[in-house]
């Protein structure tokens, strides 16, 4: 059957074939889709033009406008003319909103337009009380302003055409028909009646079982006839008649019984009006379904928006529907589905076209645009910037600097807010690194000059005007967007959203204003204005499936409709009322009313059951972000109700099918008993994963840290330090990663926002306050005093400034809080020495930072077979005797706490090193006469309270005899997370603790794994022997039983290898 409103058009055409006609519609797009309909279903249109009457009125008064000099102005512009009088009148919009926002500019624009349609002066709002004095103030600014530029908006067009028309003899060989959901504003209607008087003609229905809203054609042409239909034609006996709209409300839709009154509707006059013959969906609110019409309707619930998506697709591939005949429409005013039904019919590469286009942020330019004004809202934070350009929303060009690159050097220079930030990290990085090779040097400059390039961008004025903002964003976006370009533009830009968004930029950018306000508001102001648009609208053509939101579905006319989200959570839409001006005074001036925009959704719902042959209700009845249950909409549950229908549940795990991508169609088939094998077929690195999880923390195999005996780890580091050592002792597996593969974090550890500097950055402050203080007294030849504070505050403060140079300072209260950290510190330091130094009368201060291990003055260590050579830096060396044999004392700062630190045990079975370490080095470049009597740690902090920890030197022997078994591990390549200190202790200040913390062991954990590699040993030599027989059936058989394990002959370690683990901790 044809659509009712295709066989309406038809029989006007065929009435009258030479007589020029208008139909007026909701949208040109609606237009375009009902005249593409009528040439796909074969029906001819002979002088029928398509049009909006504003439209039309604009083609009646576009030559007296640019007589007279002026012009249509731009919704852009407009929305700039409401953005001057919200920054001009503050006080009376915060009277009609609340408060300022980002969106103020767009709510105040809507209601002026509302108003100006509607008729309404600003004299009329004077007079009409209930403080309207503030919104009569801004109406008239708006008015005002509206002149001063010569424009002629909608209202302005509509009430000189409806002159005109007036004035002008009617036209008696024209004819007129509207869509029933076309919305008459007030100089609308008066612009139709003007032109067409009482012979227009409705397109639609004669009723829709519910109060439309008052501005639809149906509500305010509800005398005028319909092409076709003879309204005088009474019911037939046997038709049942149309339920009361009285009883229809809300609450009423579930009671069924309501279908038994048949009493005549009060609206129909004297005589019951035969309803235009529709598809029997559309009775649902009228003469209601019977179970006999189920074939035609089909109910869906869903867990979860993706799967009301995925199932719809997955529907019309596994059905094989002809794209042509397919049309999918979701609720208007919801975001959620669109974006997810553009990702699904990408990663399906489905033909559609999206008859309201598709959001700008899902294109590149629209990302582009969105980081760029983002990032000015936020102050011009470099970490926004970061972000932006490892998502490469805003494109790096420079192809000797990688993104990672310039990231990584951003975060490493503390980059902050505002426009120096960014170089002056760079250049914080630059001087870190003094001696490191020129290319570095050269790939920082280029950096540098590129980002200051993103900077230029930006105005220099902290308040700018819109019309600046807009015009440096069209600049960036014309800079920045062909380098996201990699080929053709159609392939890089299919949807034109780079000329789209600098059009749009260009009209806001040419409307003059003098208003300036701070930048980052008026970023969110645009970004608030472009960042909503959708782009790249399209007719349906033929092949192609056409998704649409429900109020603009329906004209394409196809043959089977899917509609989405008939939860009650999204549909009907939700009503915001409007703060300015409130449905009661909106009813009052005849303007649209925010209340009755739930009756639209409504009436275009049933409009669209009316025309389509085959209908699917989806409605999803779980939200698996938070596990919400939300109900279907009354209307779903009516539907199930008349006809019996069992709704069925679309869950993410579906059947095989054409509709399902790989992952689905696996999924799908979880319950068979070869669905591990399929797992491990498509996903072999994530079975393997699997395989060593299962091994893991079982025996001692190639995932517990045995890298292989002929593996020499070692040899990959030329020159030891005290930390890789000390690293070796608490965790071999943390050494393994660190030090001899050098892993490292993606990113750089968060910064603590309390504190101005680290703790690693305010130690190394204090070693050089230290330092210099030391060399200070030492050129003087003095001691420290109690009366040194002075120079020693002086120090401090000259070292904090150079601080300052590298790490800004963005908040003075953990500046402060620091700086008195600092202060404590060396007051402690200062008492401490200044009491140590009057106790011992021949101390005095050797040497101060004294580096070793150069490779022109290499340091050599032996233990067991390993010679280790051996580089660092000791903080101070101090003079203790005056005999011929000079006795020494080795110190290093601390200036943390004394966790971990025991002073009855500093050696701590191997873990703590250093001070051994640095006794032993200073040994090799000191004088002959020289002897080390005491090394240890100086507390320098005030947490540490200026405490002493130190012993005499360990001898070779034994340090061999303690480091020896560990040595021994690494060359067996054995590198276990073994910990002597506890299982879980060195895990805490882990940076690869979520890898493995699990998996630590101490001695205590050794006896189950000795078990089973016992086991697993016994099985690797008898399979080895089973090979040399020749017996392959039996090695098969011992390959699969270490295969439940998770392991293969090759991953098992050597047989001894807890027995060297337990020496290193019994060491």
């Amino acid at each position: 059957m044809l659509p009712y409103p295709l066989r309406q058009l038809r029989d006007a055409c065929d009435t009258a074939p030479l007589t020029p006609k208008i139909l007026f519609v909701p949208s040109r797009r609606v237009g375009h889709l009902l005249t593409g309909s009528l040439a796909r279903h074969g029906v001819t249109w002979t002088h029928l033009r398509v049009t909006t009457p504003v439209a039309l009125a604009y083609e009646w008064t576009q030559v007296e406008i640019a007589v007279t000099g002026g012009h249509r102005p731009t919704i852009d512009e407009q929305w700039m003319l409401a953005g001057d009088v919200v920054t001009t009148h503050a006080d009376e919009v915060k009277a009609c909103y609340g408060t300022l926002t980002a969106s103020t500019s767009q709510v105040l624009l809507q209601t002026l337009i509302d108003l100006r349609l509607a008729g309404v002066t600003p004299s009329q709002l004077r007079t009409a009380g209930k403080g309207q004095e503030p919104l009569s103030i801004l109406l008239d600014a708006y008015e005002q302003r509206l002149m001063v530029m010569g424009g002629w908006d909608d209202a302005q067009i509509l009430d000189r055409a409806a002159q005109t028309a007036t004035t002008s003899p009617p036209k008696t060989d024209q004819q007129y028909f509207i869509l029933d959901e076309t919305e008459m504003t007030v100089r609308d209607e008066a612009f139709l009646r003007a032109l067409a008087g009482g012979s227009i003609q409705r397109i639609g229905r004669m009723d829709y079982g519910i109060d439309v809203p008052t501005r639809w054609a149906h509500h305010q042409l509800s005398q005028h006839s319909i092409p076709g239909h003879d309204a005088s034609y009474r019911v037939a006996p046997d038709t049942p008649a149309p339920m009361p709209r009285s009883a229809l409300i809300q609450g009423d839709l579930f009671l069924d019984a309501l279908l038994d009154q048949r009493q005549p509707s009060p609206r129909l006059h004297q005589t019951t009006e035969v309803e235009v013959e529709i598809e029997p969906a559309g009775r649902l609110l009228t003469t209601g379904l019977q179970e006999q019409e189920a074939d035609r309707l089909r109910l869906w619930q869903a867990t979860g928006h993706e799967s009301e998506v995925r199932a719809v697709l997955r529907d019309v591939l596994d059905h094989g529907l002809v794209f042509d005949d397919v049309e999918i429409a979701f609720p208007t005013t919801h975001d959620t589905y669109l974006p997810l039904l553009y990702d699904a019919v990408s990663r399906l590469d489905l033909p559609v076209d999206f008859t309201c286009g598709v959001p700008i942020t899902l294109t590149r330019a629209g990302r582009c645009l969105r980081a760029f004004l983002d990032w000015i809202s936020e102050g011009l934070d470099g970490h926004v910037l970061i972000a932006a350009l490892r998502a490469g929303d805003i494109a790096w060009t420079p192809k000797q600097v990688t993104v990672a690159e310039v990231t990584s050097w951003l975060h490493q220079g503390r980059v902050d807010r505002g426009r120096d930030t960014l170089s002056q990290s760079l250049r914080r990085v630059a001087a870190t690194r003094s001696g490191k090779a020129k290319d570095l040097h050269d790939r920082l400059k280029m950096a540098e000059e590129h980002l200051q390039m993103l900077v230029d961008f930006v105005p220099a004025e902290t308040e700018i005007t819109l019309s600046e903002l807009a015009c440096c964003a069209r600049q960036f976006l014309q800079a920045m967007a062909p380098a996201n370009q990699t080929e053709t533009e159609e392939e890089t830009d299919p949807h034109g959203a780079v000329q789209m968004l600098c059009r749009r930029l260009s009209d806001i950018g040419s409307v003059t204003t003098t208003q300036k306000a701070p930048q980052a508001r008026q970023s969110q102001c645009l970004a608030e204005r472009l960042l909503s648009l959708r782009i790249d609208a399209r007719e349906p053509c033929p092949g192609r499936i056409s998704i649409a939101p429900i109020a603009q579905s329906g004209y394409s006319h196809r043959t089977h409709l899917y509609i989405l989200g008939l939860a009650e959570s999204h549909f009907p839409s939700p009503v915001s009322p409007d703060p300015a001006v409130d449905d009661e005074d909106r009813a009052r001036w005849s303007m649209p009313q925010r209340r009755e925009r739930s009756q639209g959704d409504t009436a275009h719902l049933i409009r669209l059951l009316g025309v389509a042959h085959h209908v699917t209700l989806s409605a999803h009845r779980l939200v698996l972000a938070d596990g919400r249950e939300p109900f279907p909409t009354p209307l779903f549950s009516q539907v199930a109700r008349q006809t019996q229908i069992r709704p069925l549940w679309q869950r993410p795990m579906a059947q095989r099918g054409l509709g399902c991508d790989d992952l689905e169609s696996m999924l799908g088939q979880r319950s068979r008993h070869a669905y591990s094998d399929m797992v491990a077929a498509a996903y072999p690195n994530a079975s393997a994963g699997f395989a060593a999880s299962r091994a893991r923390g079982r025996g001692v195999t190639r995932f517990d840290g045995w890298i292989g005996a002929d593996v020499d780890a070692f040899s990959t580091i030329d020159v030891w330090s005290a930390r890789m050592l000390e690293t070796l002792a608490q965790c071999p597996r943390r050494w393994l990663w660190q030090d001899g593969l050098r892993l490292n974090l993606p990113d750089d550890a968060p910064r603590d926002p309390r504190r101005w500097i680290q703790p690693m950055e305010m130690g190394l402050l204090l070693h050089e306050v230290f330092a210099d203080f030391m060399r200070y007294l030492r050129e003087r030849n003095e001691i420290p005093r109690a009366d040194h504070a002075s120079i020693l505050t002086s120090i401090t403060d000259t070292a904090l400034e150079r601080m300052q140079a590298q790490i800004p300072v963005t908040l003075h209260t953990a500046f402060n809080a620091d700086r008195q950290h600092i202060e404590r510190a060396i007051a402690v330091f200062l008492q401490a020495e200044a009491e140590r130094f009057e106790a011992t009368e021949k101390r005095h201060v050797m040497e101060v930072e004294r580096q070793f291990g150069d490779p022109d003055d290499p340091v050599m260590i032996q233990i067991g077979a390993r010679p280790i050579s051996l580089r660092g830096r000791i903080d101070r060396i101090d003079h203790v005797s005056d005999s011929d044999t000079s006795q020494v004392e080795i110190w290093d700062y601390k200036t943390g706490s004394t966790f971990g630190f025991d002073p009855s045990d500093l050696l701590a079975g191997g873990r703590r090193l250093q001070w051994v370490l640095y006794a032993m080095a200073a040994e090799q470049f000191l004088p002959d006469n020289s002897t080390v009597t005491k090394s240890g740690y100086f507390f320098t902090s005030d947490r540490g309270a200026g405490q002493r920890f130190a012993a005499a030197p360990l001898t070779r022997s034994d340090l061999e005899r303690v480091l020896g078994p560990l040595i021994e591990l690494g060359d067996r390549g054995l590198f276990p997370s073994v910990h002597k200190a506890g299982a879980s202790q060195p895990c805490r200040f882990c940076d690869f603790r979520r890898i493995c913390a699990s998996e630590a062991l101490d001695g205590r954990g050794l006896t189950d794994r000795r078990q089973t590699m016992e086991q697993w040993t016994g099985l690797v030599e008898g399979w080895a022997q089973t090979k040399t027989a020749g017996r392959q059936q039996a090695s098969q058989v011992i390959e699969a039983r270490l295969a439940e394990a998770g392991v293969s002959v090759s991953d098992v370690g050597p047989a001894d290898a807890v027995d060297a683990i337990e020496a290193w901790i019994n060491s």
